[in-house]
């Protein structure tokens, strides 16, 4: 369940921003933090995560485009120095999806997690995600 969390919040944070009253056409940032507890997939320890946001919006009436620059750390030692994000909303059509490369520069392990999704008129056509050791 943990493995979009961080997805979703990103989503729903933004979408509702969107639903609040503004420009019809625009541009904007802000910034966000979330820390929360998962399961480091080379250890398989529970650990704390952080991963901090950096999102640009943008926004048109009829459709949404979002990119999302993402760095974090955890509590025994990872860092995500350049993950990313992407979400769009267009015509019926949503889809999303994030990349963030861990690794541990004291011990040389590395895991990544991914994910993307596809919704079309309201139905989820794929909904895909990945948390993966790679040493």
């Amino acid at each position: 369940m943990r493995r979009i969390v961080t997805f979703v919040a990103v989503i729903a944070m933004t979408l509702g921003m969107i639903a609040a009253p503004a420009a019809a056409d625009g541009e904007f940032t802000f910034t966000d933090s979330e820390t929360f507890e998962d399961v480091n997939p080379c250890s398989g320890e529970t650990i704390s995560i952080t991963i901090n946001f950096l999102v640009q919006v943008h926004e048109h009436p009829d459709d949404v485009f979002v990119r999302v620059r993402r760095t974090g750390t955890t509590s025994d030692g990872f860092i995500m120095a350049h993950g990313f994000e992407t979400f769009s909303a267009v015509d019926g059509v949503a889809q999303g999806q994030f990349d963030d490369p861990w690794n541990n520069p004291e011990t040389g392990d590395k895991f990544v997690a991914q994910g993307r999704f596809l919704e079309v008129d309201g139905d989820v056509v794929f909904d895909e995600f990945r948390l993966v050791c790679l040493t």
